[in-house]
């Protein structure tokens, strides 16, 4: 995938919306939109691992899951906080 498609992506898809956005509000003289889509896909993270932690919250509870089902949840957690601080890098710029 190359640059410019990586960065119009949302949950791993091409978002046609943020690159036509992007190209609009670049000629306008407005802020680059590149932020607001990390944070968006970040929010969309956020959700898929709340659901994730949800599930394996249930299964421990049900003594289906095992603790390989947490560890799994603390790898997306140490990845979501990476992401995180190089958003935060990014804003603070």
């Amino acid at each position: 995938m190359k640059k410019t498609e990586t960065r119009f992506t949302y949950g791993g898809r091409w978002d046609m919306s943020a690159y036509i956005r992007n190209l609009v509000l670049s000629q306008t003289g407005k802020k680059d939109v590149r932020v607001d889509m990390e944070l968006k896909d970040l929010n969309y993270q956020v959700r898929k691992i709340g659901v994730n932690i949800n599930q394996i919250a249930h299964r421990l509870n049900s003594n289906i899951g095992d603790m390989s089902d947490a560890e799994y949840v603390v790898e997306l957690m140490k990845e979501l906080n990476a992401r995180l601080e190089k958003l935060t890098e990014k804003i603070e710029k």
